[in-house]
């Protein structure tokens, strides 16, 4: 976390424990940087690390989220219409 400006880097959070040695990782991404899903499905790929990402806060999501939402293990809808309209066009189980 940045305590000037109060933010947090949640990618580097997702990090730090595979630079520690750690293989298999669960994260929480906040839907408020959905991209960071991408980011981390990315860097774990290209790394060949297991990681399972559940994105949190997604109420305010945007329709231009759901291409990284949709990349998580677990979605919790929250109260945003956007993801709960996309779970019904998906049939998505993981999709909560």
């Amino acid at each position: 976390m940045n305590k000037a400006n109060a933010r947090i880097d949640e990618f580097k959070g997702v990090k730090q424990p595979f630079d520690s040695g750690f293989k298999r990782v669960a994260a929480s991404v906040g839907g408020f940087q959905p991209n960071t899903i991408s980011e981390v499905r990315e860097f774990a790929f290209a790394a060949d690390l297991d990681v399972l990402i559940f994105p949190v806060c997604n109420t305010s999501v945007m329709n231009s989220d759901v291409k990284h939402i949709g990349k998580a293990d677990v979605v919790c809808a929250s109260a945003s219409k956007i993801l709960r309209r996309e779970a019904d066009k998906k049939h998505c189980s993981s999709w909560a």
